[in-house]
């Protein structure tokens, strides 16, 4: 995402005003995860240690490093599946908020087929920006096809041009598909069975 234009991240902000910190929204399960998952404001205490560790990250992309940190902590996943990464600063971030997970650093749907086989445990997915809508078509179809109700996939960029922002609207609209929020820098998508369909556009 690089390092945005305050004017412009302020102007989105304002866009999005009435969806703050879960406003108006009815599920108290969907609240929490919006209030104390999401835009959760707590300074943890490794926030500081780990921008010590990668002051070289600017402010957007350390935002949504943080949000990884609290989707880790809240999941405790056992994986974390990184697709086509620049870096491992978002996989720090996510290791930092669960010592037990394991991040592996995927490339296409080759990776994710030979990796899934069998996995059924709790699993956290990103598709970083870098990865292109072409090459991320497949793997995405076969994630939601496969994803458990402890699978949580984020992608990034879900507004940055036309075919990636409609990527994500046939992702959220998929019937495995129980929860999607929308935070504009990037969208997450939650499997969880029993729960009713619901999209939610935040104000991140």
């Amino acid at each position: 995402m690089g390092e945005m234009n305050r004017v412009k991240r302020g102007l989105i902000w304002l866009s999005r005003i009435k969806y703050c910190r879960g406003f108006g929204i009815q599920s108290p399960n969907d609240y929490r995860f919006v209030r104390y998952v999401i835009n959760e404001h707590s300074p943890y205490y490794q926030y500081a240690e780990l921008m010590k560790s990668y002051p070289q990250v600017d402010e957007d992309d350390r935002r949504l490093c943080q949000l990884y940190f609290r989707l880790s902590n809240y999941l405790q996943p056992l994986y974390y599946l990184d697709f086509q990464p620049s870096d491992e600063v978002s996989a720090q971030y996510v290791c930092a908020g669960c010592r037990g997970t394991k991040a592996v650093r995927m490339k296409d749907v080759h990776n994710l087929l030979s990796f899934r086989k069998g996995v059924t445990d709790a699993v956290l997915v990103r598709f970083s920006r870098d990865m292109a809508v072409g090459d991320l078509q497949p793997v995405v179809v076969k994630m939601l096809e496969d994803s458990s109700e402890s699978t949580i996939v984020v992608m990034e960029d879900i507004c940055h041009g036309k075919k990636r922002h409609q990527l994500w609207l046939r992702m959220a609209a998929h019937e495995n598909v129980r929860v999607s929020y929308d935070l504009y820098y990037c969208g997450i998508l939650l499997f969880e069975p029993r729960r009713y369909k619901k999209h939610y556009v935040v104000n991140f």
